[in-house]
């Protein structure tokens, strides 16, 4: 390859835009699950990961709680995939 197609290389945006697609389409997946979850009740079902019940340290003075929960579906999985799709795509 020469100089001048190095510089014509696509170049993607970076991890931020990644991070905000994917949770735009886990958030919407979930939205999409949650309303289909009467009808098709496998939508609905999310797998928790996480910590639960929160761990807590607790000194004399401040009192801190450490927590993280992610509930996943199958619905929040595909939106993900969707998000992926669309950043390959920019």
């Amino acid at each position: 390859m020469n100089v001048r197609s190095w510089l014509d290389v696509r170049r993607r945006p970076g991890w931020p835009i990644l991070l905000l697609l994917l949770l735009a389409g886990a958030v919407a997946g979930t939205m999409v699950g949650q309303a289909a979850a009467p009808s098709v009740p496998l939508l609905g079902e999310s797998i928790p990961i996480g910590l639960e019940p929160p761990f807590v340290l607790d000194t004399s003075v401040l009192r801190f709680t450490f927590g993280f929960l992610l509930r996943i579906n199958v619905c929040s999985v595909l939106g993900m995939a969707l998000g992926y799709v669309l950043y390959r795509k920019l």
